[in-house]
């Protein structure tokens, strides 16, 4: 009965350590694709982006660069941001925009709209159901696990990413990105 025993943990040893090698089986297992996540971002001024994810992000615009900002308006570097963002878009409109996700949760857009008025923000400002789910995917792209601390603030080229910024930072860092995205992080 030992015997037996140990035969059959030994059996069971070779079939759990060789596997399969039926080669012609292997072969017809294909590595999946990246599912495309789709993200609706809305600007309260009716402007609206479908941003979709599946490895590398296309923003839903044709500019070369975007810039994504996390913020609040109750948060006083944010605030403090805003002109330097105005320039940034204007300076670089062309080829680049400016998206700010705003991380307030129910946020009435007639209380957004008249913020943004009163500030003269000239760049997209979104918000909207898929803004948590949005900055999470962002998150992730830079190694963080969550957006925690704003602003916070990332470039991106093309829909890959080049750089990010946590906490209030100088208009010329994020311009300097701009002109020449190459250079170290």
């Amino acid at each position: 009965m030992k015997k037996l025993t140990v035969l059959t943990a030994m059996a069971a040893a070779v079939f759990l350590l060789t596997g399969c090698d039926d080669k012609e089986e292997l072969s017809k297992i294909t590595k999946e694709a990246p599912k495309e996540v789709v993200y609706n971002l809305a600007d309260p001024r009716g402007e609206k982006l479908q941003v979709k994810e599946s490895g590398t992000i296309d923003f839903g615009h044709d500019k070369e660069y975007t810039l994504v900002v996390f913020w609040a308006t109750w948060c006083a570097p944010c605030r403090a941001e805003i002109p330097h963002l105005i320039n940034i878009q204007n300076e670089y409109e062309q080829n680049l925009k400016v998206v700010a996700s705003l991380v307030e949760q129910n946020k009435p857009n007639s209380e957004l709209s008249a913020f943004m008025k009163d500030y003269k923000m000239n760049y997209f400002v979104s918000n909207g159901a898929d803004e948590y789910a949005f900055s999470k995917m962002v998150a992730t792209k830079l190694g963080l696990a969550d957006i925690k601390t704003i602003p916070t603030a990332a470039l991106f080229k093309n829909g890959e990413y080049v750089s990010h910024w946590i906490g209030p930072v100088p208009e010329e860092m994020i311009t300097a990105k701009i002109e020449k995205p190459e250079q170290g992080q």
